[in-house]
């Protein structure tokens, strides 16, 4: 649950948290579409006559999506601001 939450959260809250309002919202939609889009497509093009490897084309569909968006959100954080300008500070509690 963690590992999911991490991995369908993390770009998006940094991408917030780095002011970039925008870039959090197209990264949590493209992480919403992008992965289910792509395990439907993978289920569609797995053999018909074999239902237990249409579930595996599902599978590897999902993956090669969130790769996608990986790369998509890689991409975006490359042209952010330049990071000797930008304030970036998350705070977790006191200051000590």
């Amino acid at each position: 649950v963690g590992g999911l939450t991490v991995a369908g959260l993390g770009a998006p809250v940094l991408h917030g948290a780095h002011g970039n309002p925008g870039r959090m919202a197209a990264s949590l939609l493209l992480r919403v579409t992008l992965p289910p889009l792509g395990a439907y497509g993978g289920y569609l093009l797995s053999p018909s006559d074999r239902a237990r490897f249409r579930h595996g084309g599902g599978l590897i569909g999902f993956m090669a999506g969130y790769a996608v968006v990986t790369i998509i959100d890689i991409a975006m954080a490359k042209t952010s601001d330049d990071p000797a300008t930008a304030a970036r500070v998350i705070s977790f509690g006191k200051s000590f």
